[in-house]
C-alpha cells in the first residue's frame, strides 16, 4: 500500500483505502481530529508542508518593515504576538513531519520545539541586516514560548488519542 493511501479507521489510527488516492474523509469536530488527520498523510506531504511554512516563516521575518520602530515595544508588542502564534504553527507543522519517522511523539515534540525556536534565533540573526529590522531577544523569548506550548500541545493531543494495538 503507498503511504499516502491512508484515512482513519474508528479507533483513531490509519488504515489503508486502496489505490484512488483519495483524501482521508473524517468530519474534523475536533483538534485532536485535526492533528491525527494531518498524521496520516504520506511523510512527504508532512515535509512539503514544513517547506512551506519553513520558507513562509523566513519571509515573513526578513521583509523590510514599513514602520518606523517602536521603542516602547522592545518587551511587548504586537509583534511578540505574530511571534508566539507563527512558531506555535511552525512547531505542529514539525512535530508532525517528525512524528512520521522513527521517533517517538515526545522526540517529534521536543525537537519540533528545537527547531523552532532556532528557526527563530537564526532569523532572528538576519534581521539585523534588514533595514527597519532589529534582533530583539523577546522575540526569540516569544517564539520559544509558541513552540514549547504548541509541542506540548500536539504532544498531548496526539498521546491521548486511543491506540488500536492497546488491549483493553
Amino acid at each position: 500500500m503507498p503511504e499516502g493511501d491512508r484515512r482513519l479507521d474508528a479507533g483513531g489510527g490509519c488504515v489503508g483505502i486502496g489505490e484512488n488516492r483519495q483524501p482521508p474523509t473524517i468530519g474534523v469536530k475536533s483538534l485532536r481530529g485535526l492533528l491525527t488527520a494531518m498524521r496520516c498523510r504520506s511523510p512527504e506531504a508532512a515535509w512539503t508542508w514544513v517547506a512551506y511554512t519553513t520558507v513562509a516563516l523566513l519571509l515573513a521575518s526578513v521583509v523590510p518593515s514599513p514602520f518606523r520602530r517602536h521603542p516602547e515595544w522592545n518587551r511587548v508588542g504586537p509583534d511578540k504576538f505574530l511571534h508566539l502564534v507563527g512558531h506555535a504553527g511552525y512547531a505542529v507543522t514539525l512535530a508532525n513531519a517528525f512524528g512520521t519517522g522513527r521517533r517517538t511523539d515526545r522526540e517529534a515534540a521536543v525537537l519540533a520545539a528545537f527547531v523552532s525556536t532556532g528557526h527563530g534565533v537564526v532569523t532572528g540573526r538576519l534581521q539585523e541586516r534588514i533595514p527597519g529590522r532589529a534582533f530583539e531577544p523577546a522575540d526569540v523569548v516569544a517564539g520559544l514560548l509558541g513552540s514549547v506550548l504548541a509541542a506540548w500541545g500536539w504532544y498531548a493531543l496526539v498521546d491521548a488519542r486511543p491506540d488500536p494495538d492497546r488491549s483493553t
